[in-house]
């Protein structure tokens, strides 16, 4: 026997807007990774747990807001890519900085940190947002570490397709989308 029930869909409208949140910690122009850091530097060498924060930055290179991309615990953070954009394009942004802490002061990426990096440039390049740096503070001191300083080749302009294939795999399901840091 065949059901001949008719089904409808509802049109949903979809608002995103900004809210006023925390305060920049500078509106200056940014030229180097240090004036990079000393946006978020203060609040990130006193979290415990690791925190994912993006920078959205204007044509002129000067800071327009913030955005906690994710809280993790004390040796990781789940960053999507998703999330890391979000506020970019809503802030009308031509280029981010992605920033996380490591709470243990050590400043060295892990592989974790080399593949985030990879995968969000590689999703700017497609979405026409940059990524400036992705940039790693430690705890008590604020050393940091720029991705772009010691790894320059990651920002070639060039996307690799299995980094291509697997945002396209992330978009059909979601938990593919985070990864650790």
């Amino acid at each position: 026997m065949m059901n001949n029930k008719t089904y409808g869909l509802k049109e949903v409208n979809v608002r995103l807007c900004l809210k006023e949140g925390n305060t920049l910690y500078s509106q200056n122009e940014i030229c180097t990774p240090k004036d990079a850091v000393s946006i978020m530097k203060d609040v990130l060498i006193e979290m415990d747990q690791e925190i994912a924060l993006v920078v959205n930055v204007d044509t002129k290179g000067k800071p327009i807001n913030f955005s906690m991309v994710s809280m993790g615990d004390i040796n990781r953070s789940l960053v999507s890519v998703r999330n890391v954009y979000k506020s970019a394009i809503l802030s009308n942004a031509t280029s981010i900085i992605l920033f996380h802490n490591h709470p243990s002061g050590d400043t060295q990426p892990s592989i974790e940190d080399f593949n985030v990096t990879n995968r969000i440039v590689e999703a700017g390049k497609l979405l026409g947002i940059s990524l400036l740096d992705h940039i790693i503070v430690g705890a008590f001191d604020g050393r940091e570490y720029s991705f772009r300083t010691n790894n320059p080749d990651i920002f070639e302009n060039r996307i690799r397709e299995n980094v291509l294939e697997s945002l396209l795999e992330d978009s059909e399901v979601e938990e593919e989308d985070e990864m650790e840091m």
